[in-house]
């Protein structure tokens, strides 16, 4: 197998939906997370092995609400305590359109 039939494994792969989770609904919010996809890897000729790995990381989580949207980086400080406040309004602006999960 060449590297460029091995590659089309993967480049597959992340074409197709990778699914972390589906975007949550809240009241009239929909929260949409947001993830950084790193992959590598290699193979070793001479003992016919190999590996490779992923790395997910979140990164963002979008708010949409009507014509609004805001994105809340996960990637700087105080950000979490931010998004925080921002969900409590929304479970508490309306608690019953909350899906179970």
């Amino acid at each position: 197998m060449t590297p460029e039939q091995d590659s089309n494994g993967f480049d597959n792969l992340l074409a197709g939906k990778l699914v972390l989770g589906e975007p949550l609904k809240v009241g009239g919010t929909t929260l949409v997370p947001v993830i950084s996809v790193t992959a590598g890897y290699g193979k070793f000729s001479d003992t016919n092995g190999g590996g490779g790995g992923f790395l997910l990381n979140p990164v963002a989580i979008v708010a949409i609400h009507g014509e609004s949207t805001q994105v809340y980086s996960l990637q700087r400080q105080g950000t979490v305590e931010e998004l925080s406040s921002v969900l409590d309004e929304l479970i508490d602006t309306d608690l019953r359109e909350v899906p179970k999960l």
